[in-house]
């Protein structure tokens, strides 16, 4: 299970708040699509790529 800490929620919310100036519509597709994202890494939680720089997999 992913668990959003209170400032990655605080963000969230920022972010939604910004776009909706602008467009409900985009800002509900951005807000559902973090969310979306953030439940893929419970089934993959490799997902993703190594930083070359590091080449530190846990990065």
């Amino acid at each position: 299970m992913v668990v959003w800490t209170d400032k990655a929620k605080s963000s969230l919310k920022a972010i939604y708040n910004y776009i909706k100036e602008d467009s409900i519509f985009y800002a509900e597709e951005v807000r559902r699509k973090f969310i979306s994202e953030s439940k893929m890494l419970e089934d993959f939680p490799m997902i993703g790529r190594v930083v070359p720089e590091t080449e530190n997999e846990n990065i």
